[in-house]
């Protein structure tokens, strides 16, 4: 049974949600990770809902594609501490669109949560 966390963004403005992105991320071990990395994400304008599957190591997130692209997507949750790659993008009506290339946004880094981190 996979463990998974997720719940839509609540903003002031009405957000539109257009576009899917789903990332492999490493390093997922806890519910503190998946609660790190939908806090990084949701404090980012056009992001409206994030799922995050600790055993798959992928994370699915909603957003607007004209304010948040899939690398930033990407990139957000690699700096909290979870090196991650764009595995698909793609339009709410399935058109896919441009995928970011792995090596754009990984970055070699250590479990990025402090519970996992204690010896």
């Amino acid at each position: 049974m996979a463990l998974v966390f997720g719940a839509a963004t609540s903003w002031g403005a009405v957000q539109t949600a257009d576009t899917v992105t789903i990332l492999k991320a490493e390093n997922l071990s806890c519910g503190s990770c998946a609660v790190r990395i939908k806090k990084a994400l949701e404090s980012e304008p056009g992001v409206t809902s994030v799922e995050v599957d600790i055993d798959a190591g992928k994370v699915t997130v909603s957003h607007d594609g004209k304010a948040i692209q899939a690398a930033r997507v990407a990139s957000v949750v690699t700096d909290a501490g979870y090196p991650s790659t764009v595995v698909k993008t793609a339009a709410k009506d399935g058109s896919e669109k441009e995928v970011a290339k792995a090596g754009d946004v990984k970055k070699s880094m250590g479990v990025g949560c402090s519970c996992c981190n204690k010896n």
